[in-house]
């Protein structure tokens, strides 16, 4: 589909997402603004399709930043990189997220 694109992974790469990423282009839909996209889709009942930094990566959750709140057995993190995960917040910056996508029927 002109304008949707899956995100493109290296070989190596074991992403764990909660979502299907989508990059939009939208020079090739004559630079139709995303909002004005998103509303096309949403009026096709894909209602679940969220903006670019709508949703986060999961380890920038609370329940992966303080674990303790929510489950005092692990009280003391799991000590997360300090730079995070570079690539994560790039998708989430960047890409489009479908959760749970089908057509009206």
């Amino acid at each position: 589909m002109p304008g949707i694109h899956v995100t493109d992974l290296p070989a190596a790469a074991r992403p764990s997402w909660y979502a299907l990423p989508l990059r939009y282009e939208p020079a090739e839909l004559g630079g139709l603004p995303i909002g004005r996209f998103l509303d096309a889709v949403h009026a096709e009942d894909a209602t679940e399709v969220d903006v670019p930094g709508f949703t986060c990566p999961l380890y920038a959750h609370p329940l992966f930043r303080i674990p303790g709140a929510l489950l005092p057995g692990y009280a003391d993190g799991h000590h997360l990189p300090a730079d995070g995960f570079p690539a994560a917040e790039i998708h989430a910056r960047h890409d489009a997220e479908a959760v749970g996508v089908a057509p009206a029927g």
